[in-house]
């Protein structure tokens, strides 16, 4: 083995919507009451037992799913969006998808409550909001997560995710609603009490002790949409195991093999400098700020993360002042040096870990274990054909899986297929961004072509075995059935002229996957993902941009309906929306106009947002829409209390069609500086009342004073009086103003903020 080199050295409910938020150990709580009297249980972390590289041939486990049915299939799933209950919350929002998701109107944020009612939530339902996630592709929005839970037992696969636009962030106190994806179940009716202890648990799984075990109310977990009450419990025998007990029986009701994953080869990249780490004289197979761990086991890697089962003594060290020799294996250096490289590059695409432990052996196999996440991942590297599976696009996807573990679970087909097919996709991206490693390839270990073509792997995200969903929905294999998912990504980002696909390019395909990923749940399959990504397009880019139609038409190419296709092909719009993204508010105008169409198209405008009813326009509006005309020309607007203000404006054409509606979003600002930002103006609404005045009829007296003096924030003087009272409608202004009070001889004895409204 040649010798490796280190640095620069050589070397590799009364439902209550007052939502108060609650410190708890550092993690959100927020809680979403539905009628119940009972409290919520507190949430535990989600242990789930998992190696993330499934090896086909390893596992016996894994239950042939050939009755698989995704979850949101089930009639108790969203079952207000497949009746005509949908009809009942229409009133409610400003629009509705195919799938239930909603999107809210401001003007309507009372109408929550009734939401709820419509959408039949049953009894004993409670929520409480267990992730916030801000928008890749807006810095503006973010996403707030909610569990569903059953007289305070986990719903598996309940919830819903709501989406916020405000300047601020999630911090903003004036962030708004503007969308929520639902994943409701009802119909829950069974005893939630378990009748078997946790304690009973390992006798029955034949075990002494088991990593974790957490009482569970599932969903459709024999694809009959049916409800158990369950101790889902991570274990270990031989290696790394799920299994549902029932909680009253005490029946095994499944098992499965956590390890999840493929079979990748790994090639030699040569001599390497490797950034370990060196304390006096001593280096160690760790990066400088501890990131990355390589711990060499020798033969066989750990199966979980029990601190004992990686010890400190198993991470090679060596007193050698210029290389590494015999000190690990050629492989362990290469693992090292290709995960050291890779983290740095997840993190440029904001996917942030905190420490990489990667485990090197001899086994047969790569994974991500159990309890692995963003924050702390282990994952074990081994071998394959002989050959160590150091390989970038593989670690890459290893890590890809500890990702995704943040949004979905790895335990029935669906999931199973919407992890494998990412974790592709993320490592094809990250093995392109390396620095001198040629640009992107579509063939998952193609570096050593004798494993790259092992019918184990196979995996060509350019030319894939398998390109239409259809004929692959019925295999038990996620790795065939999430082909499809990667071949998506290709077209979404290289582009196809012959199908009229635009090139998005890697990144902004791979951002838009991820940021559909919050408006899914931990159940959900490929059209599920489809779904996702559809509205995250629709609702940020429109209905006419690129990006709609790339994701559109790459969803019809791999045979996924969208439900805009016509005669098999994603229409492009033959006219669009145009006007400004932002306005001053103080101009009382603005002008958006529908650009081409055919001459008999008739148009209808409407305003979404608060106070939309208060706008007008040169053509006239009724409410908040205006019917007819080519432009919707606003000649007035209504006040805000506070800037900036988002509204909404739609298009519709009757005679197009209403897949043709598009949207966009207006940003309200104040150009002028004399109104409150939406943190004056709660900071004002806190403070006492002598800083708060009506121009109708309030005044303030201050016992030394005889003189005021008001400015604007701007420092222009708006008034000036001889006075000891103060009487608000003196001073015609709308906005913030500095009051400054004099005293006889002329010194200030007081300087407050006032905000003065109508």
């Amino acid at each position: 083995m040649p010798p490796m080199r280190r640095h620069g050295v050589s070397v590799p409910v009364s439902i209550d919507y007052k939502i108060k938020n609650v410190e708890n150990n550092g993690n959100i709580s927020q809680t979403v009451r539905l009628p119940t009297s009972l409290k919520l249980l507190k949430i535990m972390k989600n242990s789930i037992l998992i190696s993330l590289l499934f090896i086909c041939f390893a596992s016996t486990l894994v239950a042939q799913e050939n009755n698989y049915q995704p979850a949101s299939d089930c009639s108790n799933y969203n079952a207000f969006a497949k009746s005509s209950q949908i009809e009942q919350v229409k009133p409610l929002v400003s629009g509705v998808r195919e799938n239930g998701t909603l999107l809210l109107d401001p003007e309507k944020s009372d109408s929550m409550e009734s939401i709820f009612q419509k959408m039949g939530v049953t009894a004993g339902t409670t929520f409480q909001l267990v992730k916030e996630t801000k928008s890749r592709l807006d810095s503006t929005k973010f996403f707030r997560k909610y569990q569903q839970y059953y007289y305070g037992v986990e719903v598996d696969g309940g919830g819903y995710t709501t989406a916020y636009i405000g300047p601020g962030g999630p911090t903003d106190p004036c962030a708004e609603a503007y969308m929520m994806a639902p994943h409701i179940l009802t119909e829950i009716s069974l005893n939630h009490n378990p009748t078997l202890p946790s304690t009973s648990v390992p006798a029955i799984l034949q075990v002494q002790n088991v990593e974790s075990s957490k009482l569970l109310i599932t969903h459709n977990l024999t694809n009959q949409c049916e409800y158990r009450l369950v101790w889902r419990v991570a274990y270990h025998k031989d290696y790394s195991k799920i299994s549902w007990v029932d909680a009253h029986s005490g029946a095994v009701i499944r098992t499965i093999d956590s390890r999840a994953g493929h079979n990748a080869p790994t090639i030699t990249y040569g001599q390497q400098f490797l950034n370990d780490r060196t304390v006096g004289v001593t280096t160690t197979l760790e990066t400088p700020d501890g990131s990355v761990i390589l711990y060499d086991f020798d033969n066989d890697c750990p199966g979980n993360i029990t601190p004992a089962n990686w010890p400190a003594t198993a991470v090679p060290s060596t007193n050698n002042a210029n290389e590494w020799t015999n000190e690990s294996t050629q492989g362990a250096y290469q693992t090292f040096w290709t995960t050291s490289q890779i983290v740095p590059l997840y993190e440029g695409i904001g996917i942030d870990f905190g420490t990489v432990n990667v485990g090197s052996c001899d086994e047969e196999g790569a994974f991500c274990l159990n309890g692995s996440n963003t924050t702390a991942a282990f994952i074990t590297v081994g071998t394959l054909n002989n050959r160590p599976l150091g390989l970038f696009d593989v670690v890459a996807h290893e890590l890809g899986h500890a990702f995704m573990f943040e949004f979905i679970q790895y335990n029935n087909l669906g999931n199973r297929t919407l992890h494998e097919a990412m974790g592709d996709i993320l490592g094809t991206y990250i093995e392109s961004i390396v620095p001198n490693n040629n640009g992107i390839d579509w063939v998952m270990g193609d570096d050593e072509p004798q494993v790259a073509n092992d019918p184990r792997i196979d995996r060509n995200l350019q030319n894939p075995r398998f390109n239409c969903f259809q004929n692959v929905v019925n295999h038990n294999i996620q790795h065939e059935r999430g082909l499809p998912l990667g071949h998506w990504y290709f077209l979404v980002s290289q582009g196809d002229a012959t199908r009229g696909i635009p090139a998005l390019g890697t990144l902004p395909a791979l951002n838009i996957l991820i940021e559909a990923l919050n408006l899914i749940e931990d159940n959900s399959d490929i059209p599920d993902l489809m779904e996702a990504t559809m509205t995250v397009v629709e609702e940020q880019f429109g209905r006419c941009s690129n990006e709609f139609l790339a994701a559109a038409r790459a969803w019809e190419a791999i045979c996924v309906p969208t439900g805009f296709a016509v005669n098999g092909v994603v229409p492009s719009c033959n006219f669009t929306l145009s006007g400004p993204n932002q306005v001053c508010e103080e101009s009382n105008y603005a002008q958006f106009c529908a650009q081409g169409g055919l001459p008999n198209y008739h148009f209808r405008f409407r305003i979404i947002g608060k106070k939309s009813t208060e706008y007008e326009s040169t053509c006239g509006m009724i409410g908040n829409t205006q019917d007819g005309c080519n432009c919707l020309t606003l000649v007035d607007f209504p006040k805000y209390p506070y800037y900036p203000q988002y509204i909404t404006i739609e298009l519709y054409s009757p005679t197009a069609g209403s897949q043709f509606t598009q949207r966009q979003r207006v940003k309200l600002v104040d150009c002028d500086g004399d109104d409150p930002t939406c943190e004056e103006y709660n900071d004002l609404q806190n403070e006492g009342s002598e800083n708060r005045y009506s121009n109708k009829n309030s005044q303030t007296k201050e016992a030394d004073y005889v003189k005021v003096r008001a400015f604007d924030l701007m420092g222009r003087q708006l008034f000036e009086k001889d006075t000891d009272r103060l009487i608000g409608n003196e001073i015609q202004y709308h906005g913030i103003i500095v009051l400054v009070f004099y005293d006889k001889n002329g010194e200030i004895v007081k300087v407050s903020k006032a905000f003065l409204m109508d």
